[in-house]
């Protein structure tokens, strides 16, 4: 993954035929890495505070779709799970999560939504992040 999360998420420039590079033109971004481009965009925007007491809307910084790539193929599924659990658990324990308990929240998920919708019944998906109770809460920016 190295090649694709340089340049905050954007990953290299693309070089042209006669051998330059696209100098900030066109860049060689993996697909699943949106939620990292979206952080570092969010970071320096302008309406952003560093105050919670004065915050409208509250961005959760949570790569789900590296970490869900890293464990897809787990086969303990709890082990699997652990991350967006205690994550969960964290932000959902914060002062400002109970203010409207996480309607003002929101992810951005690098990663298509039914890689966070794991069926009881059948071995499909990193983990249950998006069907835990708490994130149904929070609005989710997917693939």
């Amino acid at each position: 993954m190295c090649p694709h999360v340089a340049n905050n998420g954007l990953g290299q420039p693309l070089l042209l035929r006669n051998g330059s590079d696209s100098t900030g033109t066109w860049f060689a971004t993996h697909q699943f890495i949106a939620e990292m481009i979206f952080h570092a965009r969010v970071e320096n925007h302008p309406c952003r505070t560093w105050e919670p007491n004065n915050a409208d809307i509250f961005y959760v910084p949570f790569y789900g779709g590296l970490y869900s790539s890293s464990v897809f193929r787990e086969q303990n599924l709890t082990k699997r799970d652990e991350l967006a659990v205690r994550l969960v658990e964290f932000v959902s324990s914060q002062g400002w999560w109970k203010r409207n308990n996480g309607r003002d929240h929101f992810l951005a998920i690098g990663r298509t939504a039914w890689d966070f919708m794991r069926d009881d019944d059948e071995d499909f998906g990193a983990n249950i992040l998006m069907q835990m109770p708490r994130v149904m809460n929070m609005s989710v920016l997917t693939v």
